[in-house]
């Protein structure tokens, strides 16, 4: 069962890392990860691009690499209280969206509104999903957030109904694949700080940026040597 403190710190998180983007003058903030390991944060990883198959990459690389007991995925999307695309009548297809959002003005006519959408998966199989709309009002670019994401709102999937959506079962089965040395390299580390580093500094030589939560002075010193751009910051 995912635990609510975890989907609350994920809420909070997300919301944290969307006004810093804005006042850093960014329109929409780069898929990530918040990464946990016995109840405790150990990395964030902000993944080079918006592609699924990517993201899910990097959620199996970090679940074994880190041996991860739960994790988040965040990423900014569309959604709409419209059941059918308003535009054509028909039931909603993949990117359609995203095209109403680019091509016909769809956030000003109510057809969908932009949404922080933020999944959490543990090593049990549970996977919570939840779609966090938002709206950036006015010239100061206030943001405003449709509710507060309390975890009554999540949807929650236990271990059988993940196969209702195909994200979150992709996600699922990325954290249920083997973790440690058998997924990453056969001359992977076993000491758990030279693994942490040695999972970090593979991610950032893919472009990747990665954060240490729990790392030394002298571990962070090791992962800036590989690190193709700076540590993220989250403010």
């Amino acid at each position: 069962m995912l635990q609510s403190e975890f989907m609350h710190s994920l809420v909070k998180t997300g919301q944290k890392t969307k006004a810093w983007s804005l006042k850093r003058g960014e329109p929409s903030i780069a898929p990530f990860i918040v990464i946990e390991r016995g109840g405790e944060p150990i990395s964030q990883v902000v993944v080079r691009q918006h592609q699924r198959d990517m993201i899910l990459g990097v959620v199996s690389f970090c679940a074994a690499g880190f041996d991860a007991d739960r994790m988040g995925v965040l990423f900014e999307t569309y959604g709409s209280t419209h059941r059918r695309n308003p535009l054509t009548g028909r039931d909603w297809d993949a990117g359609d969206m995203d095209e109403l959002a680019s091509k016909h003005d769809g956030i000003t006519k109510g057809w969908v509104h932009e949404a922080l959408t933020i999944l959490a998966v543990n090593r049990a199989g549970d996977v919570g999903m939840l779609q966090l709309p938002f709206r950036i009002v006015g010239i100061k670019q206030h943001l405003s957030w449709a509710h507060d994401g309390d975890p009554s709102k999540w949807e929650t999937l236990g271990e059988a109904d993940a196969v209702t959506g195909m994200m979150p079962r992709a996600l699922r089965d990325c954290m249920l694949a083997p973790s440690g040395s058998q997924l990453v390299s056969p001359d992977f580390p076993l000491d758990r700080d030279e693994r942490d580093i040695a999972t970090a500094q593979a991610l950032t030589r893919r472009g990747h940026g990665v954060m240490l939560l729990t790392a030394s002075d002298d571990m962070q010193r090791q992962l800036k040597l590989t690190q193709i751009g700076k540590i993220i910051d989250f403010g």
